[in-house]
């Protein structure tokens, strides 16, 4: 009768051998889990970060465009004033009515 008792025996050390691997197995499954949340969690902030970055570079790209454009029209602006004095000047030193003309008709050329 002990051959019996060896199998119960033997059952009752593999069940609990059994719920201990499944609860290993489990505890893996779990943690294997948690890591691969974490891991996304980082790869997605890293990805908030360099796109952030890269919005702040546009922005700053747009906003020194932007300066250079007005900067440009402003010396084109500066450029066609001269332009415009110089050309009185020499319509008036040329054409002294010209300048009268426009002075009367149109209501400017004024020497400096």
């Amino acid at each position: 009768m002990v051959y019996p008792r060896d199998d119960k025996i033997d059952a009752v050390e593999r069940r609990r051998r059994a719920t201990q691997l499944a609860k290993e197995n489990l505890a893996c499954a779990e943690q294997r889990k948690r890591d691969e949340i974490l891991q996304r969690a980082t790869e997605q902030g890293k990805q908030q970060k360099m796109l952030e970055e890269n919005a702040r570079g546009m922005y700053d790209a747009c906003v020194s465009s932007h300066q250079v454009a007005i900067e440009k029209r402003r010396h084109l602006e500066e450029e066609w004033a001269k332009a415009a004095e110089e050309k009185l000047v020499q319509d008036h030193e040329d054409k002294p009515w010209l300048l009268e003309h426009r002075r009367r008709v149109l209501g400017y050329g004024k020497l400096k």
